[in-house]
């Protein structure tokens, strides 16, 4: 199990070959086969099927029990957690063809992940969803250092607004990060209810790729596994599959 304060981190291939893509069906629930069969293009279909059926496998890592037997809750605003187990926390991002999960016990967490890609229009969403300080650091950058700073605010945005579980009724202009590559990953400005209580990180998952992890209080241990490929992950996830003590 996860010693309290830590933080365990898996960073895992959204792809796979046909009897792998198969392995992780067999583990996903009616509800999910149906919501991955409403993906219109393949590749999404096969990403959900991977990033789900993964899931499960760590889950059931950490937790005991069958892959499959995992139920999930939903808060009022869409933020899972595991039915029946109210120590393990969990969450998960995708991008790109990577998927960055995250587990802790009895911690509320957070995690956000995007591939680098070329954004004609960085200009217009960073006036629309960061706060103005945060569009003034981007912008005292010279153009080339730009995107990665943008990519830094908007997965330290995003980790945040997923480990408060609050949607949008917490606007993305509502607080502000740091962004600049000199300066450490730090939730600079909250609404007063959350100031002091969130520790952000920034991840390096993988080269072209931003990450966050914001974590309720002080993180302890950062512990990070990069699963090579999707059969490498189930025999990782299977190999101490316990109850936890």
């Amino acid at each position: 199990m996860i010693p309290s304060g830590d933080v365990h981190l898996w960073s895992a291939p959204l792809t796979a070959a046909p009897e792998e893509l198969l392995a992780l069906s067999n583990v996903l629930s009616t509800e999910e086969i149906e919501r991955a069969n409403r993906f219109r293009f393949q590749e999404h279909r096969d990403a959900f099927v991977i990033a789900r059926g993964m899931l499960r496998f760590l889950i059931a890592h950490y937790a005991g029990g069958d892959p499959q037997d995992v139920q999930f809750n939903y808060s009022p605003y869409g933020k899972p957690s595991i039915a029946g187990e109210l120590s393990l926390s969990f969450n998960l991002s995708h991008s790109g063809v990577l998927a960055l999960y995250a587990f802790a016990r009895e911690r509320e967490l957070g995690v956000d992940i995007e591939q680098f890609r070329p954004m004609s229009d960085l200009e217009q969403v960073a006036k629309h969803f960061f706060s103005k300080g945060e569009v003034d650091d981007l912008f005292s950058l010279d153009e080339d250092g730009r995107p990665a700073a943008f990519f830094r605010c908007w997965t330290r945005k995003e980790a945040f607004v997923k480990a408060i579980g609050d949607g949008l009724s917490m606007p993305l202009d509502g607080f502000r990060v740091s962004l600049k590559a000199d300066e450490p990953a730090t939730l600079l400005d909250a609404p007063p209810e959350h100031r002091g209580k969130w520790s952000l990180r920034d991840v390096t998952p993988s080269e072209g790729y931003a990450a966050a992890l914001v974590f309720a209080g002080q993180i302890g241990k950062l512990e990070f596994t990069r699963i090579p490929d999707v059969t490498s992950g189930i025999a990782l996830a299977l190999c101490s599959n316990s109850p936890p003590e």
